[in-house]
């Protein structure tokens, strides 16, 4: 009866010990938990004060930009191999008017030209340190592509029109990249699955 008591005893004891443990494991991670989603400051409560001039600008261009992507030139795909044409030269335009170096990367899919372009600005203290910002600018086929992804394309732009008035102390690259969409997701003809391999055998274009 001694033995059975004692079995009875410890088999309570380790249950009280794993409890015990399931508690500190539960409280550890709802710690980090809380560590990780906490924002750090406080929310902005009243009403939101008026735009600069400059902050006015910077939102019409990107409501502009999204307008002729996705409105006025609309659905950029390989099939509309014209719509993707008019988006590719309306980049390299905007990007044109910049302080930055435009480099156009060109490669053929199914005998069609596409291109990776990029503008470019060295960095003044470590231009081989190498920041890299993309969005991808064809659509979805059947859509116009407003959010996905002309308004990443929008930004890419209006952080170029800004660079010129920086001097960056790393080199930056804005890349707008071409076939994010299917059917060349995750293939070898995606654009930036193209632009990384180039860039890892150190070739420009």
């Amino acid at each position: 009866m001694g033995k059975v008591t004692d079995k009875i005893r410890n088999g309570i004891r380790l249950i009280r010990i794993m409890a015990i443990i399931l508690i500190i494991l539960t409280i550890c991670a709802a710690g980090v938990l809380i560590y990780y989603w906490h924002m750090p400051g406080s929310s902005y409560s009243g009403p939101l004060k008026p735009l600069t001039t400059a902050e006015g600008e910077t939102r019409d261009n990107l409501k502009g930009h999204v307008q002729m992507l996705g409105q006025t030139i609309g659905e950029r795909t390989t099939e509309k191999n014209e719509k993707l044409n008019s988006a590719a030269q309306y980049i390299k335009y905007y990007m044109g008017q910049t302080e930055m170096e435009l480099i156009v990367q060109v490669y053929d899919i199914d005998g069609q030209r596409v291109e990776n372009i990029t503008a470019e600005i060295k960095g003044s203290k470590r231009p081989e340190e190498i920041i890299v910002i993309g969005a991808h600018y064809d659509s979805a086929r059947n859509s116009p592509g407003a959010d996905d992804n002309a308004s990443g394309v929008a930004a890419l732009l209006e952080i170029s029109r800004l660079m010129k008035d920086l001097n960056p102390g790393r080199t930056v690259r804005l890349v707008a990249f071409v076939n994010e969409e299917p059917p060349y997701f995750q293939t070898e003809q995606m654009g930036s699955r193209v632009y990384a391999g180039r860039q890892s055998k150190r070739t420009r274009i």
